[in-house]
C-alpha cells in the first residue's frame, strides 16, 4: 500500500504541475486577449473620429476654419494619442497662390506650402502639378509646425494619399515620423477621401476626377496604445511588440515595452514568467487597411505556474501514504482518494470561477473606457447594465435602470414604436430593428431630449440578450440644420432683393435668377435653364460682356460694369453692377452677377446734363454781359456819374461776379460727379503753384486782418494745376473767412511715403467732431446762420473733396472746437490709376 501511495502522490505531483502551467498560460492568453481587443477598439475609435470629418464636409460644400475648429472641439474630447484633426484639399499649382493667400488672410501670416529638404529640413515647396497641404488643423497648439506640409511631398504619405483616392476607405501610413513631433515618439496618419458631394464615385477613374480632398488624423503611437491600456489598468507585467506587417522590415517595428502597466514603459527588475512552453502569444488585427502584428510575453511572475502547489501535494501525499501504511492502507487510501477528488473538483470549480470574474473584468474595461453608451437588454427589452458614457448621456446610473424597460430613454413615438419591435420579435421571431442602424431620440433623465445613432445586434449566450450601441449626434444634427438655415437665408435674400441676380455657369448658360431678375426681363423661372446669356445681353454688348466672363473666371475683378440686356419683348434696359467666380475645388465653375436696373437713372443724368448745358449758356452769357456793361460804366464808357451811382454800380459788380462764381462752381460740382471733369495732368512747381494761390486770397486775408504763411518743403506736385489751386484757394478762402482778427492761415505743402500733403491750417472756431465728415457734402455749413454771416453756400469743400478724389487722392480734417482746423489733401507724387470718371487730355 505505501508503494501504491507513494506512486499515486508522483502522479498527482505531475498532474498538478501540468494543471498550473495550463492554468498560468490561460490566464496569460486572456490577458493578452484584452490587450489586444482594447487596442483593437482604442484604433477603431480614433478612425471614426477621422469619420466624423469626412460626415461634416458631407453635409456642407465648404467649411471655413472656424467652423472646422469648432466642430472638431465639440465632437472630440482630448483623446491621448491624437496629435490632431485635419482638412487637407487638394490644390493645384495654379491656385497655389490662392490657397496660401487666403491662409494668411486667415491670420496665419507666414503660411506657405513646405516640404522636407533631403537633410530633413523644412524648407518652401517645389513646383509640382497638384499638392495637399495641411490646411486645417485643430487644436492648433502643439501643429503649428505642420500647417502648409505637402503631404504628397513624402513617399510614404503619398502612397496612403493615392491608395485612399482609389479605394474610397481609409487607409493608414506605415511608421512615419511627425513634422510636429519634439519627442521621440513615431506616428501614423489615417486618410479618409472626401469627394465632391453629388459626383459619381464608383470607379478608380471617377474617384480620381471627384477627390476633393482628404480628412485626416494624426496618432502618436506610444500614447494612443499605453493610454486605454493603463487607464483600463490591463496589461500589466505583458511585454508587448507591435508589428506592422505590411511594411518593408526596416519599418515594421511600431511599439515595443516590457511592462504595459508601467506609464514611464520602465523595462528595469521584471521578472519573467516560468511556465513551459512557447511563451510568445500573437494577436493580429486590422487599422485602416494595415496588418498589425501584436506579440505578447509574460514578463512577470504574475502569469507564472505556482510549483509550490504540486510540491507541497507531493509532500503531502508521501506523508499521507506513510500514514496510511502504519494505520491501514485500505480504509485510509479509500478516504485520501475521495478527498483528492473533492480537492480536485474544488480547485477546478476555483479555477473557473476566477477564469469567468477575470474575463468580465476585462469586458468591462473594455466597455467603460468605449466613448459610445453601451446597453445590453434582454428579448423583453429590459436592461442589464449601462456603461459610464450611456449613464453620461441620459443622466441616469446604470443600477437605477437595471430591470427597467429600455424604452424609457425615448420619447413618444419611439417609445411606443419599441414597444411594438419587441412585442413582434417576441410573437414571431422577426427582428426588424436588429443587425441595424438608425436615428432615434433620446430621452434625458432632466426631460430633455437629443439625437442619436442607435445599432441593435444580438449577443451569443444560451438566452437571447442583445447589445444597443447609441452615439450622441446633437452636434452633427445642429450642423446639419445650421446648414439648412444658412442656404435657406441665402435664398430668401436672393431671392427678396431688388436687384437682379444671376448665376452662369462656365458655358454661359444660365443656372439661377432672382425674382426681381425675371420680372425684369420677361422670364418664367422654368425658362431660364433653356437660354444663355447672349439671349440677354444686347447683341452690341455681347464681346464685351463675354471677355469679362472670361476675365473673372481666370480670377481677374473688372470693378463695376455698365451693360444693356434686352427683355423677352425687346425692350432694353441699362444695368450696372459686379461679377464675381465662384470656385470649387480650386477651379472656376460658375459666374455670379448682381447688377441694378440704372436706365431711369441714366435718363435723369442726360436730363441733368442737358441742362447743366442749358444753364452754362443761358446764364453765363447774360452774366458776362451784364458783367461787362458794368465794368464800362464804373469806367465812365456812359459819361460822367455820381459817386452814389458808382457805390451802386460796385455792389452790382461784386454781385454779378459772386453769381458767376455761384454758376461756375454748380458746373463744376455736376462736372466730378458725373465724371467729366477734365484734367490736365503735369509736374507743377511747388513754389509758384503755392505762391499762386497766396496771391489769390491775399486781399481776403488783408481785408480781415489774417496773417497768411507759406511753407514749400517739396519740389514738384503732380496734377492739374488749375484745378489744383481751386481746390486749395477754396480751403483758403474758408480759413480766412473763419479766422479771428489778427490770426493766421498757413499753407504748407510736402512729400511724405510716395505722396504729396498740401494742408491749409487756421486758428479759427474749428469744427465738431459730428459735422468733420457731413461739411464735405454740398451745401453743408456748420451753423444755419454761415451763409448770411460768411457768405457763400457751401460747395467749396464739396469741390476740393471732387478735386481731391480725381486725383486719386483724398482729403481729410482735424479740428477742435476753439482752437482751429486743420485740413490735408493727399496727392500722388505719381501719376495713379484712374479713380473717378476719365481723365481727359492727359
Amino acid at each position: 500500500m505505501l508503494a501504491i501511495g507513494i506512486a499515486l502522490s508522483i502522479a498527482a505531483f505531475f498532474v498538478l504541475k501540468h494543471e498550473e502551467e495550463d492554468r498560468a498560460r490561460a490566464e496569460f492568453e486572456r490577458a493578452a486577449d484584452g490587450v489586444a481587443a482594447s487596442l483593437d477598439d482604442k484604433f477603431r475609435r480614433n478612425i471614426d473620429l477621422v469619420h466624423s470629418i469626412r460626415d461634416l464636409y458631407a453635409v456642407s460644400n465648404s467649411v471655413e476654419r472656424a467652423e472646422f475648429s469648432q466642430f472638431v472641439e465639440r465632437a472630440t474630447e482630448p483623446i491621448a494619442g491624437v496629435q490632431a484633426l485635419e482638412w487637407i484639399p487638394r490644390v493645384s499649382l495654379a491656385d497655389r497662390p490662392t490657397t496660401e493667400l487666403a491662409a494668411q488672410s486667415d491670420g496665419f501670416s507666414g503660411f506657405v506650402f513646405t516640404e522636407r529638404n533631403p537633410d530633413g529640413i523644412i524648407v518652401p515647396a517645389g513646383d509640382r502639378s497638384e499638392y495637399f497641404p495641411v490646411y486645417f488643423a485643430s487644436p492648433i497648439r502643439g501643429n503649428e509646425a505642420a500647417l502648409g506640409f505637402d503631404l504628397g511631398s513624402n513617399s510614404a504619405r503619398a502612397t496612403a494619399l493615392a491608395s485612399a483616392r482609389d479605394s474610397g476607405q481609409p487607409v493608414a501610413t506605415e511608421r512615419v515620423s511627425l513634422v510636429q513631433e519634439t519627442g521621440t515618439q513615431s506616428g501614423i496618419l489615417v486618410f479618409v477621401p472626401i469627394y465632391v458631394n453629388g459626383t459619381p464615385v464608383r470607379t478608380i477613374e471617377e474617384r480620381r476626377k471627384s477627390l476633393s480632398g482628404f480628412a485626416l488624423g494624426v496618432f502618436r503611437i506610444g500614447d494612443a496604445i499605453e493610454d486605454p491600456l493603463v487607464h483600463a489598468n490591463i496589461g500589466r507585467g505583458i511585454g508587448l511588440k507591435i508589428l506592422d506587417i505590411s511594411a518593408p522590415s526596416q519599418q515594421q517595428l511600431l511599439y515595443e515595452t516590457s511592462d504595459l502597466g508601467l506609464s514611464d514603459n520602465s523595462t528595469s527588475e521584471v521578472a519573467v514568467a516560468s511556465f513551459s512552453g512557447d511563451r510568445v502569444v500573437v494577436r493580429e488585427f486590422e487599422v485602416a487597411g494595415r496588418t498589425w502584428r501584436l506579440s505578447l510575453s509574460p514578463m512577470s511572475a504574475e502569469f507564472g505556474a505556482r510549483m509550490w502547489i504540486p510540491w507541497t501535494g507531493l509532500g503531502g501525499g508521501l506523508l499521507f501514504s506513510s500514514l496510511l501504511a502504519a494505520y491501514g492502507i485500505a480504509l485510509q487510501g479509500r478516504t485520501a482518494r475521495i478527498e483528492a477528488m473533492v480537492q480536485t473538483r474544488t480547485s477546478e470549480l476555483y479555477r473557473a470561477n476566477e477564469r469567468i470574474s477575470e474575463s468580465e473584468a476585462e469586458a468591462r474595461a473594455i466597455t467603460e473606457s468605449a466613448l459610445d453608451g453601451i446597453l445590453t437588454i434582454n428579448e423583453s427589452g429590459l436592461i442589464g447594465s449601462m456603461n459610464s458614457a450611456a449613464e453620461r448621456m441620459f443622466g441616469y446610473e446604470s443600477v437605477d435602470m437595471e430591470g427597467k424597460n429600455i424604452s424609457l430613454l425615448m420619447p413618444e413615438p419611439d417609445r411606443t414604436q419599441h414597444d411594438s419591435y419587441i412585442s413582434n420579435y417576441r410573437k414571431t421571431g422577426i427582428a426588424r430593428i436588429i443587425g441595424t442602424g438608425r436615428e432615434v431620440t433620446g430621452l434625458r433623465r432632466n426631460g430633455s431630449t437629443f439625437p442619436i445613432d442607435l445599432s441593435v445586434s444580438e449577443m451569443d449566450g444560451d438566452s437571447r440578450r442583445f447589445v444597443g450601441v447609441t452615439r450622441d449626434i446633437t452636434v452633427r444634427k445642429q450642423a446639419e440644420q445650421a446648414l439648412r438655415d444658412s442656404e435657406e437665408r441665402y435664398r430668401n435674400l436672393f431671392e427678396n432683393a431688388t436687384d437682379l441676380i444671376q448665376i452662369i455657369d462656365a458655358n454661359g448658360k444660365y443656372l439661377f435668377t432672382n425674382s426681381a431678375w425675371r420680372t425684369a426681363l420677361g422670364y418664367l423661372d422654368d425658362e431660364i435653364s433653356n437660354i444663355g446669356f447672349q439671349d440677354v445681353v444686347h447683341p452690341d454688348s455681347v464681346n464685351q460682356f463675354e471677355a469679362i466672363l472670361h476675365s473673372v473666371m481666370k480670377g481677374e475683378q473688372p470693378g463695376e460694369i455698365d451693360s444693356v440686356f434686352v427683355t423677352k419683348k425687346g425692350r432694353q434696359i441699362a444695368v450696372r453692377g459686379s461679377i464675381s467666380v465662384k470656385m470649387e475645388d480650386g477651379k472656376p465653375v460658375s459666374t455670379q452677377g448682381i447688377f441694378r436696373d440704372v436706365t431711369s437713372r441714366l435718363e435723369v443724368e442726360r436730363m441733368k446734363s442737358e441742362f447743366i448745358g442749358i444753364v452754362s449758356h443761358e446764364l453765363r452769357t447774360p452774366l458776362t454781359s451784364i458783367r461787362g456793361s458794368l465794368g464800362l460804366m464804373a469806367a465812365g464808357g456812359f459819361g460822367e456819374i455820381s459817386g452814389d451811382v458808382t457805390e451802386a454800380i460796385d455792389i452790382a459788380v461784386r454781385n454779378t461776379d459772386r453769381l458767376t462764381r455761384m454758376v461756375g462752381d454748380f458746373l463744376d460740382l455736376e462736372r466730378i460727379e458725373s465724371g467729366q471733369l477734365p484734367l490736365k495732368f503735369e509736374s507743377c512747381e511747388a513754389v509758384d503753384l503755392i505762391s499762386e494761390i497766396t496771391n489769390n486770397v491775399q486781399s481776403i486775408a488783408d481785408q480781415s486782418s489774417v496773417t497768411l504763411i507759406s511753407e514749400v518743403e517739396c519740389d514738384s506736385i503732380y496734377g492739374d494745376r488749375d484745378r489744383i489751386i481751386q481746390a486749395i484757394t477754396n480751403l483758403a478762402s474758408n480759413a480766412i473767412k473763419f479766422s479771428p482778427t489778427r490770426g493766421k492761415v498757413t499753407i504748407n505743402c510736402r512729400d511724405e511715403d510716395g505722396v504729396t500733403l498740401i494742408a491749409v491750417t487756421d486758428q479759427g472756431r474749428g469744427i465738431p467732431s459730428e459735422m468733420q465728415t457731413a461739411i464735405f457734402d454740398r451745401f453743408r455749413q456748420v451753423t444755419a446762420d454761415d451763409h448770411r454771416r460768411r457768405g457763400g453756400i457751401g460747395l467749396g469743400l464739396a469741390i476740393a473733396k471732387g478735386i481731391a478724389e480725381s486725383h486719386a487722392g483724398n482729403i481729410t480734417v482735424d479740428s477742435r472746437v476753439g482752437e482751429g482746423s486743420h485740413f490735408v489733401i493727399s496727392l500722388p507724387t505719381i501719376r495713379a490709376p484712374k479713380a473717378v470718371g476719365s481723365y481727359l487730355n492727359g
